[in-house]
């Protein structure tokens, strides 16, 4: 949450105009709330109960459409102060609620001198369904008419099967699913190392395959996750 979001319109809310918000675009295409979402649902050893997670770094890439995967993410937590009042028909606005609630109460508290606890969190993205497919047999083939109300149907032809019905193997959809490996609890000088050698940091951890708490100066093997959690 590295830019303070500009004044909004105060008909923002009635007309949606907060979907073209170059602030809130840019963080949800980042990948940053992706990784709000790692630490406060997933990495359970971060205590994030009433507070914000502003994460002050982190490195990412996507997998897909839906899946990012992280090398390391670093929250630093403030209090909760502010509480949206939330639409129950809107999800996406109350998203966005949030995250304008969490830039208020952070600016302000820093702006004070305020400097939250930080946390190193390391964690692996893992497709539950790799190698997995579903099977079905093409008995008949089919084929798309319009009728003449304009309506689409799909009817099955009348013409002669195969000898053998065929068996059709499609992979399932992609179910991405986080695990923990590593939380650290961090002190302001190891957290501002972190920030400001992320490009060494990142070439450590592609010369090595994986982010380990060694690349990060700390020793201890990764930490098995309370709980495994779908994205």
């Amino acid at each position: 949450m590295q830019v303070k979001p500009e004044a909004k319109n105060k008909n923002m809310k009635d007309n949606k105009a907060w979907k073209y918000d170059a602030d809130y675009i840019r963080y949800v295409n980042s990948g940053e709330s992706a990784a709000v979402y790692v630490v406060r649902d997933v990495a359970e050893q971060v205590p994030t109960k009433g507070k914000w997670s502003d994460i002050i770094s982190f490195e990412a890439y996507k997998q897909d459409e839906d899946g990012w995967a992280f090398k390391w993410i670093v929250a630093e937590l403030f209090p909760r102060k502010t509480n949206p009042k939330y639409d129950p028909d809107d999800t996406e606005h109350n998203r966005y609620l949030t995250w304008e609630a969490a830039h208020t109460d952070i600016d302000e508290q820093r702006e004070e001198g305020y400097k939250g606890p930080k946390y190193l969190v390391l964690c692996t993205l893992k497709d539950k369904n790799k190698g997995q497919f579903k099977t079905f047999t093409l008995k008949g083939i089919f084929k798309r008419y319009e009728s003449k109300d304009g309506e689409v149907k799909d009817i099955e032809q009348k013409t002669e099967l195969p000898e053998k019905p065929e068996t059709i193997k499609e992979p399932l959809p992609h179910k991405w699913e986080y695990k923990i490996t590593y939380v650290k609890k961090l002190n302001n000088e190891q957290a501002e190392y972190i920030k400001s050698h992320s490009v060494k940091l990142l070439q450590k951890i592609n010369a090595e395959g994986q982010s380990t708490p060694e690349i990060f100066g700390f020793k201890g093997s990764t930490r098995k996750s309370k709980g495994e959690t779908k994205k």
